[in-house]
């Protein structure tokens, strides 16, 4: 039975789709799966030895060196990017692989033509290895599993919202802030930059700035989003913050403000926040064209004139908001009942296939199959696998892990535990298998 390790980046945004694509590869095609967080790899190699290997990226030399390492032992390595696209040249360079040596992939999958065609630009003597799968995060807003979102009625009785009433939702996306009034930080993350080879490009070129225009970008849709709360105060509001942000933030200012209809909401996946909403505010984000697959009105909100994160195709399939006053007549409008106009709707068609290339639900399915071609082809063979001085103490740490009862994740130094929701346990991948194999089995 060949034996595959799949790297799970983050836990909101990507946990569900590894268990799919480990439900399709394990119930289709007879292969052993196991789920892990990237820092477990080196580990999980020594117990595991998987015959293929699948990252997030390969974005750092280490990852570009392990990979080879792997490939030299007969182990299969693929790439499942988590952020196929995006509205910024640096980004895209970034996935493409135009700073690191993707061809130490067997595999790379790409979510859409534009980004093959960058990879390949980048990498053609292994373009043969390229290929346009979509999104697995995008098989749960279609049918059949689309069936697994949380209903309106239980979101709103968790959040103690009123089901009766509309909801307006506002997806934060300030993960740069985190590094506000740190200047060394932004110094050593500048100069991380600069050794990668990518402060070239925006956002990487002046992160000072970044977080400068940030912070006040945050500040301005905050204040924006309460004001709206006054507003209209017999409407449910609820603000999904990006993971890696500080919900504490956002509740001080609501507290503050005194506003008593708004709700933050840290931990539940973003499909179950877009079912329950009527209006979807956000700033050029991806969970824009999350809402579009549902059919949600958006708004785009461009409140700093020094916005830096913008993108003019996402703006086409919603509306976009300069002020205030503006995003309360806009929402206004959307709560009387208005529809999401023609002309938007045609736009979003194109963007959406643009960034997903097939809107079928089957990106998971496609996945599995070119694994399984790959595997069964002589890709791979059984894997030869040589332990060096690391790999014998991550595999010592993980057995004393196991002991005490820890996560593959946590830290053995008790004094420094954490707990982060980038991470997810071994019941939670178990309670999404479950749901799964619910609607598709």
């Amino acid at each position: 039975m060949k034996r595959i390790l799949l790297l799970v980046e983050f836990k909101l945004r990507d946990l569900p789709s590894c268990v799919l694509l480990k439900y399709m590869l394990e119930r289709r095609f007879g292969y052993q799966v196991r789920l892990g967080p990237p820092g477990s790899e080196r580990e999980a190699v020594a117990e595991f030895r998987p015959h293929l290997v699948i990252y997030s990226h390969l974005r750092y030399p280490e990852s570009v060196k392990r990979a080879r390492e792997l490939r030299c032992m007969g182990i299969g390595v693929a790439v499942l990017h988590t952020e196929g696209a995006s509205i910024l040249e640096g980004p895209k360079m970034v996935i493409a692989g135009k700073f690191s040596d993707h061809s130490v992939a067997d595999i790379q999958f790409v979510w859409n033509q534009e980004m093959a065609a960058l990879t390949k630009r980048f990498h053609p003597a292994t373009a043969d290895r390229v290929h346009v799968v979509g999104s697995p995060r995008m098989d749960f807003y279609f049918a059949p599993l689309n069936r697994l979102h949380m209903p309106k009625e239980e979101f709103c009785r968790r959040y103690g919202l009123a089901a009766e009433r509309p909801v307006v939702t506002w997806a934060s996306n300030f993960g740069w802030v985190r590094l506000a009034d740190q200047p060394s930080a932004i110094n050593e993350v500048q100069a991380r930059y600069h050794r990668e080879g990518v402060a070239q490009f925006a956002p990487w070129n002046n992160i000072a700035d970044v977080v400068r225009r940030e912070s006040v970008s945050r500040r301005l849709q905050a204040d924006a989003f309460v004001e709206l709360a006054r507003a209209f105060g017999d409407v449910g509001f609820v603000l999904k913050t990006h993971p890696i942000e500080d919900g504490d933030w956002y509740q001080s200012l609501c507290r503050a403000a005194g506003v008593k209809n708004v709700v933050i909401v840290t931990k539940e996946y973003i499909w179950d926040v877009l079912n329950a909403s009527s209006v979807h505010l956000h700033r050029s984000c991806t969970t824009a064209l999350e809402a579009w697959l549902m059919g949600k009105p958006t708004i785009d909100l461009m409140l700093n004139p020094e916005e830096w994160y913008y993108s003019e195709e996402l703006s086409r399939g919603g509306d976009v908001v300069t002020s205030s006053k503006e995003l309360i007549e806009c929402v206004g409008t959307y709560l009387s009942g208005a529809s999401v106009p023609a002309g938007q709707l045609v736009n979003r068609d194109q963007v959406l296939r643009d960034w997903f290339d097939r809107r079928d639900g089957c990106s998971a399915g496609r996945h599995a199959a070119i694994i399984r071609d790959f595997l069964e082809s002589g890709g791979t063979q059984e894997p030869s696998y040589r332990p060096g001085w690391a790999d014998v103490c991550a595999l010592a740490k993980m057995r004393v892990r196991r002991l005490l009862g820890l996560n593959d994740h946590d830290s053995l130094r008790f004094w420094h535990r954490e707990t982060r929701e980038k991470f997810f346990t071994d019941d939670e991948a178990r309670v999404w298998m479950e749901k799964i194999e619910s609607v598709l089995a």
